[in-house]
C-alpha cells in the first residue's frame, strides 16, 4: 500500500499541476474561441476516436499485461504497426464519408487526426515501460510537459487567429509530435528490459490479448463518443460545444484521482496476490476519492454561474445551467473507472464490454425516445453509466478476492449523493447541499485511520 501510495501522490501532484495549466489554458482559448467553433472540434475528435477504436485495442495495456520482456516489447510494436496501417486505411474511408454529410473541411481533419492517433499508440507503448516498473512519476512528468508546451503554443496562435479551428488542431498536433519526441528519449534513458527466447509464442500471447481488448475498447469508445454525434445531430454544433466546455471544466478535479484510478491501479491489482488485501485497498481507495471528490459537487452546485464566467466569459454562461446536472457524472467516473479496472486487470473482459453496450444501448434509445432537450441528454449520459456501474458491482464477485457486499456499500453512498444532486437541480433547497456536506464529514470520521495513516506516510 506504501508503494501504491508514493507513485499515487507523485502521479497526483504532477498531473494536478498540468490540470491547473489546462484550466489557464481553457479559460485563455474560451475568449477566442466560440461555442460553434469547438463543438467542430469536438465533433471531429469523436470522429478520430472513434475511427480509431475500431482499427486499434489498447497497445499500452496490451504491454501491461506482458511480462514486461524486451521481446514482448518488440511484439507489442508490431502489433502497432498493423492496427496504424488499418487505422490510415480506415480514416481515409471514413473521412469521406462523414465529409459528404458535413463538408470536405471535416475529411481533412478527420485524416490529420488520424495520423496523429498513431503517433500517440506509439508514445504509449513507449512510455508502458515505465508505468510496467511502477515509475509513474517520470511517465507523468513527460506527458504534462507535452501538454504544457502545446497549450502554450496554441494560445500564442489563439492571439493570431482569433476565433479559429486550426487553433485547436494546432494543439493536438503540437501535443502529440512533442510526447512522441519525449517517449523516444523516455525509451533510450529508461530502456532495461530483460531479453527471452519465446519471441512465438509471446507474439501469439499479446496478439491474442489485444485481440480481447479490441472490442471492450470498442464499445468503451463509442459509449463515450455516440454521445456527442447525437448531440451534433439534434441539438446542434454550440450545445455540443457547450457540453463538452462544460465537462472539461468538472472533469478537471477528477484528472489527477483518474491517474490513480487508471494506470496504477491497473499494475497495483495485477501484481498483488493475496485476494482479500485487494479487496480492501480497493474500498479503502474508493472512499479516499469520495472524500477528495464531494467538496468539488458542492463548489459547482454553489457558484455555477460564478465558475463559468471567470474561466470561460460571458459568452459561455449558457454553461452554468449545466453544470451543477454534470456533477452527477463526476461522482459516478471515479468508481466506474476503478470497476472498469478491476475487469481489465482480471483479464475479465466479458463485463467490460456488457457495461459499455449497456451504456451505448441506453444512451442510444433513450436520445431517440426521449425529448430532445440538453438537460435530458445529460440525464441520459449520467445515468447511462450509473446503470452499467450497478451492473458491474452485481457481477464482482465473478473477480475472485472481492467481495460484492463491501463493494455496494460504497455504490450506495453514491447513490444518495447523486439523489440528493437531482433533488437539488428540481427544487433547489438549500439544506441539500448541507446534508452532501453532512455525509462527506461522515466519510472522513469512518475513514479516520485510514486518513491519518497516508498523512503520515507521505510525512515520512
Amino acid at each position: 500500500m506504501l508503494q501504491f501510495l508514493k507513485q499515487a501522490f507523485w502521479t497526483s501532484l504532477i498531473t494536478n499541476i498540468s490540470s491547473v495549466i489546462s484550466l489557464v489554458f481553457i479559460a485563455i482559448i474560451a475568449r477566442f474561441i466560440s461555442p460553434d467553433t469547438f463543438g467542430i472540434y469536438v465533433f471531429c475528435l469523436a470522429s478520430r476516436e472513434i475511427i480509431s477504436s475500431i482499427c486499434s485495442p489498447s497497445l499500452s495495456q496490451t504491454y501491461l499485461f506482458s511480462d514486461g520482456t524486451k521481446n514482448d516489447f518488440k511484439n507489442v510494436c508490431k502489433i502497432g504497426l498493423l492496427f496504424s496501417i488499418i487505422i490510415l486505411i480506415v480514416s481515409i474511408i471514413g473521412g469521406k464519408i462523414i465529409s459528404n454529410h458535413f463538408g470536405e473541411f471535416y475529411h481533412n481533419i478527420i485524416i490529420i487526426f488520424a495520423l496523429l492517433s498513431i503517433l500517440n499508440n506509439y508514445s504509449s507503448i513507449f512510455l508502458s515501460i515505465g508505468e510496467k516498473k511502477m515509475d509513474f512519476k517520470n511517465t507523468q512528468i513527460f506527458r504534462s510537459l507535452a501538454l504544457i508546451i502545446s497549450l502554450i503554443i496554441s494560445c500564442i496562435f489563439a492571439f493570431k487567429l482569433g476565433d479559429d479551428i486550426n487553433v485547436l488542431i494546432l494543439k493536438e498536433v503540437s501535443f502529440s509530435f512533442i510526447l512522441f519526441l519525449f517517449s523516444i528519449f523516455f525509451y533510450k534513458k529508461f530502456n532495461k528490459i530483460k531479453k527471452n527466447k519465446n519471441n512465438n509464442k509471446s507474439f501469439i500471447k499479446l496478439f491474442n490479448y489485444s485481440l480481447r481488448s479490441y472490442i471492450p475498447r470498442m464499445t468503451e469508445i463509442f459509449s463515450y463518443k455516440i454521445f456527442d454525434f447525437f448531440t451534433a445531430s439534434l441539438l446542434g454544433k454550440n450545445l455540443l460545444g457547450l457540453f463538452s466546455q462544460t465537462l472539461n471544466i468538472i472533469k478537471i478535479p477528477y484528472r489527477f484521482l483518474g491517474a490513480i484510478t487508471d494506470n496504477i491501479l491497473f499494475v497495483h491489482i495485477k501484481d498483488e496476490k493475496n485476494k482479500n488485501k485487494k479487496n480492501d485497498e480497493f474500498c479503502k481507495i474508493q472512499y479516499l476519492i469520495l472524500i477528495l471528490i464531494i467538496p468539488t459537487i458542492l463548489i459547482f452546485n454553489f457558484f455555477n454561474y460564478e465558475i463559468i464566467n471567470f474561466i470561460l466569459g460571458t459568452k459561455w454562461l449558457d454553461a452554468a445551467q449545466i453544470i451543477g446536472l454534470l456533477s452527477i457524472f463526476i461522482v459516478i467516473l471515479p468508481f466506474f473507472n476503478s470497476l472498469i479496472t478491476i475487469y481489465q486487470a482480471s483479464d475479465n473482459q466479458r463485463f467490460y464490454t456488457a457495461a459499455n453496450c449497456l451504456i451505448l444501448s441506453i444512451q442510444v434509445l433513450a436520445m431517440y425516445f426521449l425529448p430532445k432537450n440538453i438537460e435530458t441528454f445529460i440525464f441520459i449520459f449520467c445515468f447511462s453509466f450509473l446503470f452499467a456501474t450497478i451492473f458491474l458491482v452485481i457481477n464482482i464477485n465473478n473477480n475472485k478476492g472481492y467481495k460484492r457486499q463491501n463493494i455496494f456499500n460504497i455504490l450506495l453512498v453514491i447513490k444518495l449523493i447523486i439523489a440528493l444532486i437531482v433533488t437539488y437541480y428540481y427544487f433547489t433547497y438549500m439544506i441539500i447541499l448541507i446534508l452532501i456536506f453532512l455525509i462527506w464529514c461522515n466519510l472522513i470520521f469512518k475513514n479516520r485511520y485510514l486518513i491519518f495513516n497516508i498523512v503520515k506516510s507521505w510525512k515520512n
